[in-house]
Protein backbone atom coordinates (compact mmCIF):
# COMPACT_ATOMS: atom_id res chain seq x y z
CA UNK A 1 0.00 0.00 0.00
CA UNK A 2 2.80 2.53 0.84
CA UNK A 3 4.58 2.10 -2.54
CA UNK A 4 1.47 2.53 -4.40
CA UNK A 5 1.20 5.64 -2.66
CA UNK A 6 4.42 6.97 -3.31
CA UNK A 7 4.12 5.69 -7.10
CA UNK A 8 1.32 7.81 -7.42
CA UNK A 9 2.52 10.85 -5.86
CA UNK A 10 5.17 10.34 -8.07
CA UNK A 11 2.81 10.45 -11.28
CA UNK A 12 1.41 13.52 -10.07
CA UNK A 13 4.40 15.27 -9.49
CA UNK A 14 5.57 13.99 -13.49
CA UNK A 15 8.84 12.05 -11.37
CA UNK A 16 7.73 8.58 -12.39
CA UNK A 17 9.08 7.29 -16.04
CA UNK A 18 5.68 6.26 -17.87
CA UNK A 19 6.58 2.32 -19.30
CA UNK A 20 4.57 2.60 -22.52
CA UNK A 21 3.18 -1.15 -23.82
CA UNK A 22 0.79 -2.75 -26.03
CA UNK A 23 -2.40 -3.01 -23.61
CA UNK A 24 -6.10 -4.42 -24.22
CA UNK A 25 -8.17 -0.88 -23.45
CA UNK A 26 -11.10 -2.86 -23.51
CA UNK A 27 -9.77 -5.23 -20.26
CA UNK A 28 -8.16 -2.26 -18.62
CA UNK A 29 -11.84 -1.02 -18.58
CA UNK A 30 -13.31 -3.41 -17.37
CA UNK A 31 -10.19 -3.96 -14.64
CA UNK A 32 -11.19 -0.27 -13.80
CA UNK A 33 -14.87 -0.57 -13.01
CA UNK A 34 -14.44 -3.85 -10.80
CA UNK A 35 -13.40 -1.67 -7.48
CA UNK A 36 -16.66 0.56 -8.25
CA UNK A 37 -18.89 -2.42 -8.44
CA UNK A 38 -19.63 -2.48 -4.71
CA UNK A 39 -20.67 1.90 -4.89
CA UNK A 40 -22.59 0.57 -7.94
CA UNK A 41 -24.69 -1.78 -5.58
CA UNK A 42 -24.79 0.91 -2.75
CA UNK A 43 -26.46 3.57 -4.60
CA UNK A 44 -28.62 1.13 -6.97
CA UNK A 45 -27.12 2.66 -9.99
CA UNK A 46 -27.72 0.23 -13.05
CA UNK A 47 -24.58 -0.22 -15.02
CA UNK A 48 -25.23 -0.20 -19.17
CA UNK A 49 -21.85 -1.91 -20.46
CA UNK A 50 -21.18 -2.19 -23.68
CA UNK A 51 -16.97 -2.95 -24.04
CA UNK A 52 -16.13 -5.84 -26.48
CA UNK A 53 -15.26 -9.14 -25.15
CA UNK A 54 -13.84 -11.05 -27.67
CA UNK A 55 -12.09 -8.80 -29.35
CA UNK A 56 -8.43 -7.29 -28.21
CA UNK A 57 -8.89 -3.70 -28.59
CA UNK A 58 -4.78 -2.95 -28.24
CA UNK A 59 -3.16 0.51 -27.41
CA UNK A 60 -0.32 1.71 -26.65
CA UNK A 61 0.12 3.29 -23.29
CA UNK A 62 1.77 3.41 -19.22
CA UNK A 63 -0.62 0.63 -17.43
CA UNK A 64 -0.57 2.59 -14.02
CA UNK A 65 -1.51 6.04 -16.05
CA UNK A 66 -4.66 4.32 -17.76
CA UNK A 67 -6.04 2.35 -15.09
CA UNK A 68 -5.78 6.28 -12.46
CA UNK A 69 -7.37 7.45 -15.66
CA UNK A 70 -10.23 5.78 -16.36
CA UNK A 71 -10.78 5.00 -12.26
CA UNK A 72 -10.74 8.53 -12.02
CA UNK A 73 -13.68 9.43 -14.57
CA UNK A 74 -15.48 6.69 -13.29
CA UNK A 75 -15.14 7.72 -10.07
CA UNK A 76 -16.37 11.43 -11.01
CA UNK A 77 -19.06 9.86 -12.50
CA UNK A 78 -20.43 7.93 -9.65
CA UNK A 79 -20.28 10.52 -7.79
CA UNK A 80 -21.73 13.40 -9.52
CA UNK A 81 -24.01 11.37 -11.36
CA UNK A 82 -25.77 8.75 -8.97
CA UNK A 83 -28.88 10.92 -9.08
CA UNK A 84 -29.52 9.63 -12.59
CA UNK A 85 -29.03 5.72 -11.38
CA UNK A 86 -27.07 5.03 -14.46
CA UNK A 87 -23.49 4.26 -15.17
CA UNK A 88 -22.55 4.01 -19.29
CA UNK A 89 -19.06 2.78 -20.17
CA UNK A 90 -18.58 2.03 -24.59
CA UNK A 91 -15.59 1.38 -26.18
CA UNK A 92 -16.31 2.36 -29.55
CA UNK A 93 -13.32 1.97 -32.63
CA UNK A 94 -13.07 4.16 -35.37
CA UNK A 95 -11.07 3.88 -38.48
CA UNK A 96 -8.35 4.57 -36.07
CA UNK A 97 -8.45 4.89 -33.16
CA UNK A 98 -10.64 3.56 -30.20
CA UNK A 99 -12.78 5.93 -28.34
CA UNK A 100 -13.72 4.88 -24.00
CA UNK A 101 -16.77 6.85 -23.28
CA UNK A 102 -18.00 6.99 -19.79
CA UNK A 103 -21.38 8.76 -18.96
CA UNK A 104 -24.45 9.12 -16.41
CA UNK A 105 -27.27 10.61 -16.76
CA UNK A 106 -27.26 12.62 -13.58
CA UNK A 107 -28.13 16.57 -13.38
CA UNK A 108 -24.99 17.69 -15.02
CA UNK A 109 -22.10 20.50 -13.81
CA UNK A 110 -23.68 23.43 -14.58
CA UNK A 111 -26.67 24.84 -12.69
CA UNK A 112 -27.68 28.22 -14.55
CA UNK A 113 -24.28 28.02 -16.05
CA UNK A 114 -23.19 28.44 -19.55
CA UNK A 115 -20.30 25.60 -21.32
CA UNK A 116 -17.98 29.08 -22.45
CA UNK A 117 -16.15 28.90 -19.37
CA UNK A 118 -15.27 25.42 -18.79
Amino acid sequence: MTDEIFTLAKLDADEFPRKPESLDLAEMARESLIEFLPELKKYDIKLKLNIPEEKNCLVMADRLSIIRIIGNIIKNTVHYGKEGKVLGIELIETAHEYQLLIWDQGPGYLKGGSWEHI
